[in-house]
This record gives C-alpha cells, sequence and structure tokens, in this order.
C-alpha cells in the first residue's frame, strides 16, 4: 500500500480514444483514460499500481472527486494514442503521511530525495507549486535541477507578482542554466484574500486581462532581437529587452487552468497547455473541444495536461476512507 497522497498530472494531445477504464464519479459514466492506460503503465512502476497491472489492491484506487479506475488489459486500439507525458509533483517537505506541495518548512534532503525517486521512476516532470506565503518555486526548483539529471520542472507562477521584464529574463535564465528543464504553469490567483496578501487587489477577471498582457510582453521580449516599447492596461516599457533568451525556442511550454471565459481566452491566445481535471468522458471530451476552437481563433494549436490524485489502500473502502 502506497499511504501518502501523490499528484499525477497526465499531460495527453489526444483525450478522444484511451485505454478502458471505468468512471465511478457519475454512476459508472466512463472516464476520460479510456485508452491511456497501457502506455501510462508500460514506462512508470506507479502508473502500473494505478492501474492494476502489478497489484491487484490497485484495480480499487480512488480519486476522491474525480475517479475511480479498474484497468481491463488486451483491449485493441482504434487508434494509435499520441504519446503521454508523466508529470508528479515535488514538495518541501513531508508529514506523517502528507506531501506539502509547497507550503511548509524546507528539508533540502527531502527536496532531493523525492525529485530523485521521480527521476528513477522516469517521470517527466514533477509541479512546484506556489502559494503566497510559501518557499519560492524558482529557487526550489533550481536546487532540484542541480542535484538531478534530466527530469525536467512545472514552475507555477503568478502574473503580477513581479515585472513581466524581470520575470522574463528570471525565466530564460532558469532554462538557459538547467538546458531546457522547464514549463511554467500560469496561475491568475487562487482566491483575492490570498492575492491581497501579496498586496495584489485586482478581482479575478481583471487579473486575467492582466496575465495576458504579462504573457504578451514576455514572449515578445523573448522573441524580439531589439528594444521594444509597450504602453497597454497594466503594463509599460521602452526600449525593454533582454539579451538572455530562453534554451527552448522559442520559448518553455506555458501551462494554465481555469474555466471562466477570461481564463480561456487568455489561455486561447497565449498558452500552450490547457490543464484540467479528470472528468467523465463526454465532459471531457466537450471541454477539449471547445478550447481547441477557441485556439483555432487564433491560429494555434494546443495540448492539455489532466490532473489526477490516486489514493490507493488495500480494498476501496479503505481508500475512500483516506480521501474523507
Amino acid at each position: 500500500t502506497i499511504s501518502w497522497l501523490i499528484g499525477l498530472f497526465f499531460r495527453i494531445g489526444l483525450l478522444k480514444w484511451f485505454c478502458p477504464i471505468h468512471c465511478s464519479r457519475d454512476k459508472g459514466k466512463q472516464g476520460p483514460f479510456q485508452r491511456l492506460a497501457p502506455h501510462l503503465a508500460s514506462r512508470n512502476p506507479l502508473a502500473q499500481r494505478v492501474l492494476g497491472m502489478q497489484r491487484r489492491q490497485a484495480l480499487n484506487a480512488c480519486f476522491p472527486g474525480m475517479l475511480r479506475v479498474s484497468f481491463k488489459p488486451n483491449i485493441k486500439l482504434r487508434e494509435t494514442p499520441m504519446p503521454a507525458r508523466i508529470i508528479g509533483m515535488i514538495g518541501t517537505q513531508q508529514e506523517g503521511v502528507a506531501v506539502h506541495l509547497i507550503k511548509g518548512q524546507i528539508s533540502r534532503q527531502w527536496v532531493v530525495d523525492f525529485t530523485r525517486l521521480h527521476e528513477q521512476w522516469n517521470y517527466d516532470s514533477v509541479l512546484v507549486g506556489y502559494y503566497a506565503s510559501a518557499a519560492e518555486g524558482f529557487a526550489i526548483a533550481l536546487y532540484a535541477a542541480d542535484h538531478t539529471e534530466r527530469i525536467k520542472f512545472l514552475i507555477a507562477h503568478r502574473p503580477g507578482s513581479v515585472a513581466p521584464a524581470l520575470a522574463a529574463r528570471q525565466i530564460a535564465t532558469f532554462d538557459q542554466l538547467t538546458q531546457g528543464r522547464m514549463s511554467l504553469h500560469v496561475i491568475a490567483g487562487t482566491s483575492d484574500r490570498d492575492q491581497a496578501s501579496e498586496g495584489d487587489f485586482l478581482p479575478k477577471n481583471d487579473r486575467y486581462r492582466r496575465a495576458g498582457e504579462y504573457l504578451d510582453v514576455m514572449r515578445k521580449l523573448w522573441t524580439s532581437d531589439g528594444p521594444i516599447d509597450h504602453h497597454g492596461e497594466f503594463y509599460g516599457l521602452e526600449a525593454g529587452y533582454t539579451g538572455i533568451k530562453p534554451f527552448q525556442q522559442p520559448f518553455p511550454p506555458l501551462f494554465f487552468g481555469g474555466s471562466s471565459d477570461g481564463a480561456l481566452e487568455m489561455g486561447a491566445r497565449y498558452c500552450d497547455v490547457f490543464a484540467i481535471f479528470g472528468e467523465p468522458l463526454k465532459e471531457t471530451r466537450d471541454r477539449v473541444q471547445d478550447f481547441r476552437k477557441r485556439a483555432s481563433a487564433f491560429g494555434r494549436r494546443v495540448g492539455f495536461n489532466m490532473s489526477l490524485r490516486p489514493i490507493m489502500a488495500e480494498t476501496e473502502g479503505a481508500a475512500w476512507d483516506k480521501a474523507n
């Protein structure tokens, strides 16, 4: 039994045809991992456990408020699915059975050990979260990167906490030092109260407009060969320039999440990957199709990131007890 909570984030390029998985959230509707399981399990021990490939107890793994999965092997694929990238998460310490995403104090050894464990299990990358009162994510990720060899880092970042010109140099510097081992998860804010604790008092809809302008400025700085001017609603630059460009060209992948019109417009214009939670297949297909249409209006193609948190125990009831 794995007795602690693990976040699994599956970045996927195709949601329509997956490996057979049963979803219990809405009384038997199929979940969106319908044709993904064998490809995850073939390369990752944790995914093997979740999907019942190694341990029968994992067949009843519970995803609280999301999915219960059961794997049915030997089903022929009707299409060749696109590759999946497996993203975990690292924290700064462990307390009991809980892994703090970024909150709490820092255990340097825990950061190193937990990141190395993800690398050993062939994760593609790990999420480094963001809270207004927590350790700074870029520093945590850089420390972890210095003690590992290949794993990448999905770093959560709030537009507005620093100026976009500074953020552009910070991100490009990190990307160069790690030789392209990063992507950025854009978060407009978890709550007004949390934002206010950092001195940000903009309402939610305004934060998404600001985030769009923020990303626009950074992208121009990363791709411009000379100084730029920018005079917008939230930011102004005169002869802005960064001599340090990202290692990844034209810049690291930009993730985002959200369901409001403001969030979806920002993501469709500027971001590369839409982060969603595990939902029944129909709802997931509708969200994917809707966002693809929004992005195509700007001449863009996007990927998708799906978040699940498996809780495993000897029985389904025991797993639900943990979840509750």
